[in-house]
This record gives C-alpha cells, structure tokens and sequence, in this order.
C-alpha cells in the first residue's frame, strides 16, 4: 500500500510531535552525570519508521530535535545534546527496522532491538569521546575532574546500555499491541486495489 506523499508528510509532522512532548519528560539515570537524561521519544520515531520505513523515521528523529533545539534555546550546549540524540534514535532505529523487515516475529524484533542497542551504544560511545564530550564540557564549562576516557566508561556506556533497555521494553510492547492495528486500520482506510 503506498501512501501519498501528504499523507506520509502529516503522519511525519504528528510522530515528530509526539516525539517532540515526550522528550520534554527528559531525566538523568546517572546523577554523576546529570546532562546524560533518557526520554521516550524514540518511540513515535520508530513507530513512524514502521509505518513509513527508514527514511522518513530518521526525518522524524531530525524534526524532533530540530524543535526541540529551537524551543529549549539555540545555544551549543543544545546543539550538542541535540545532536547527540539524533545521532543516537538513528543509530538504534536503523537495525531495528532491517531486523524486522526480514521476519516481522518476535525472534527478528529482539534482534532488531539487541543489534540497535549495541549500534546505538557504539555510536555514542565514539560520539562522545571524540567529539560530544570534548566540545560540550569546552562550551559548558563543565569539570569533572576525571579524563573523558573514563566519563565514558563509568558514564556514557552505562547510560546508553539503560536507556536501550527501558526504550526497547517499551518499544516491544507498543510494537505488539499498536503496530499491529495502525497496519489493520490503515489497510481497512485505504483498500488494496
């Protein structure tokens, strides 16, 4: 079934916006470092991935951080942390989708979830010690009185394999009981010919 491009533009704008609120709702896991916060804004992303596919689910991640960058102040702290989460929803969302477009069964969606998690991880980890965490604590002013080596692995990869996990159990459980009836209803609206 192929939506037009209106339809795939509105559903975007909608999904970006849940996605928008819900990462307002942001809280630290580690209070050693408080700038590291999970939210639960991946999940309309990868609901719009699974309704949509890969392209316009990254569109929905830059939305979101995008309005978010705008509304909470364009400063570089924001831009950091904007971007940081972009690249993060798009390195765990990628795999998910693939996994799932093989085999949509419970098996490929905890593949898609455990290989998104570790890219995620990765990603961020490489991120962040290259580039994020440097700039950010230049910018913010910000000592920890420890090496960004070991911020990174007493912070950034302890709080990305948790946030994986709260995100992906909860992802789970929306993939199982909405997908499935987003997809009845879509089809009952638009019939295939």
């Amino acid at each position: 079934m192929k939506r037009s491009k209106t339809e795939r533009m509105i559903i975007t704008a909608i999904l970006a916006g849940m996605a928008y609120l819900l990462i307002q709702f942001e809280f630290p896991l580690i209070m050693a470092f408080p700038f590291l916060k999970v939210d639960f804004s991946d999940i309309p992303i990868l609901i719009s991935t699974f309704i949509l596919g890969p392209i316009p689910g990254v569109m929905t991640a830059f939305v979101r951080s995008l309005l978010n960058f705008i509304m909470n102040g364009a400063g570089p702290a924001n831009l950091i942390g904007n971007t940081a989460s972009f690249l993060a929803t798009t390195a765990y969302l990628l795999p998910v989708y693939y996994m799932v477009k093989k085999q949509n069964d419970n098996k490929h969606l905890v593949s898609g979830l455990t290989l998104g998690s570790i890219a995620m991880t990765l990603v961020m980890v490489a991120a962040n010690y290259f580039v994020m965490l440097p700039f950010y604590l230049k910018v913010v002013g910000l000592d920890l009185g420890m090496p960004i080596s070991k911020i990174v692995m007493v912070g950034v990869i302890p709080f990305n394999i948790m946030k994986v996990i709260l995100v992906s159990v909860v992802f789970f459980v929306v993939y199982k009981n909405l997908i499935p009836s987003l997809q009845n209803k879509t089809m009952m609206i638009h019939p295939s010919k």
